[in-house]
C-alpha cells in the first residue's frame, strides 16, 4: 500500500478563506470545486493530485499523512481530487462528512453500534450505482493501537473462484437491506457487475437477505455467493495497517473490500468518512 506526505502544503488559508453558504452538513458541488481551486494554487499540488489518482488506479487503495483531519474543509478537498463529493448514502440522514465512532446506543447512522470485528466488505450496496471512492480521515485513533484497517484486493478474491462461479455471481441477483431483513430491502442485485469498462463488486455480508430471491436462486449460484463469502473473509492477502490520526486513506469501493479489527468499548476512536461517487472523468 503506497503511502504520501501532504506535509509540504500549507492548508491554513484554505480554512481562513473559505466561508460556507449552504446547510451545515451538505458541501454543494461548487464548495468543493473552490476549496480544490484553494489547494490547486499550491505549488507542486498538481503533481500530488496525480499521484494520488494514479495510485489509487494502480492499487485500489492510498493513504495520504500529514493531513489535519481536524479541517472539514481539507477533507472535502482531497475527496474532490477524486470526483464529486456526495452526502447521499453517508450517514441518516446524509452528509458530506460522517463521524464514525462508537457508541452501542446511538442508532442514527453516525456511529458503530459495535466494536467487533467488522469484516472485508464494500460500502454503499443498496444505492443503484454505489460510491466510486471512500475516503476516511482518522481524527483520533485508539491509544492501545487495536481497530486496525483490514484491506483485501477483491479482483484477488476473485482469482480464487472458477469462470463458471464468477458468472453465477454476475447473473444471482441478491437482496441487500441496511438491516438485513426482507421487510426492509432496498435493492436486488448482483454481486458482480460488468460496470463501467470494469468488474464492480458489491458486497457486505450483514445487508444481504439469506432467503435470496424468494427461493429462486439455484444451490450452485448460493454455494459460489459462500465461496466468494469465505474467501473474502479470510483471504491470504488480507492486509492490516494501523491508521494513526494525520492519515486519511483513500479506497477504490468498486474494486477493494475493507474492514477493520476489533476495538475495546469506550474507545475514543473517531474517524471522519467521505464517499465520492463516479463523475466520469477518470
Amino acid at each position: 500500500m503506497e503511502t504520501i506526505s501532504f506535509r509540504a502544503f500549507d492548508t491554513t488559508s484554505l480554512s481562513s478563506s473559505f466561508r460556507r453558504t449552504g446547510g451545515a452538513d451538505i458541501y454543494s458541488l461548487e464548495e468543493q470545486r473552490e476549496l480544490l481551486g484553494v489547494l490547486a494554487e499550491q505549488r507542486g499540488f498538481d503533481d500530488f493530485r496525480k499521484q494520488a489518482r494514479a495510485a489509487v488506479d494502480e492499487s485500489g487503495v492510498l493513504v495520504v499523512d500529514g493531513v489535519d483531519t481536524d479541517s472539514e474543509p481539507l477533507l472535502v478537498a482531497l475527496a474532490a481530487i477524486f470526483g464529486e463529493v456526495d452526502a447521499e448514502g453517508n450517514g441518516f440522514p446524509g452528509r458530506t462528512i460522517s463521524e464514525i465512532r462508537h457508541d452501542p446506543e446511538e442508532e442514527n447512522g453516525l456511529f458503530s453500534a459495535e466494536n467487533e470485528r467488522f469484516a472485508p466488505h464494500t460500502d454503499s450496496c443498496f444505492m443503484a450505482e454505489p460510491h466510486r471512492y471512500l475516503v476516511m480521515g482518522v481524527v483520533i485513533h485508539d491509544p492501545d493501537r487495536h481497530g486496525e484497517t483490514t484491506l483485501v484486493d477483491g479482483y484477488e478474491v476473485l482469482r480464487g473462484l472458477t469462470e463458471d462461479e464468477e458468472r453465477r455471481l454476475h447473473q444471482l441477483r441478491v437482496q441487500f437491506s441496511v438491516n438485513g431483513d426482507a421487510e426492509s430491502a432496498a435493492l436486488a442485485a448482483p454481486v458482480l457487475a460488468n460496470h463501467r469498462e470494469r468488474t464492480m463488486i458489491r458486497y457486505r455480508s450483514d445487508m444481504i437477505v439469506r432467503d435470496v430471491s424468494g427461493g429462486e436462486a439455484d444451490e450452485e449460484s448460493l454455494r459460489a455467493l459462500r465461496k466468494f463469502e469465505d474467501l473474502a473473509a479470510e483471504h491470504p492477502e488480507i492486509s492490516r495497517t494501523f491508521l494513526e490520526r494525520g492519515s486519511v486513506i483513500i479506497v477504490d469501493n468498486w474494486r477493494m473490500l475493507h474492514g477493520r479489527d476489533h476495538f475495546p468499548k469506550g474507545s475514543p476512536r473517531l474517524l471522519k468518512r467521505l464517499k465520492v461517487k463516479f463523475t466520469g472523468g477518470e
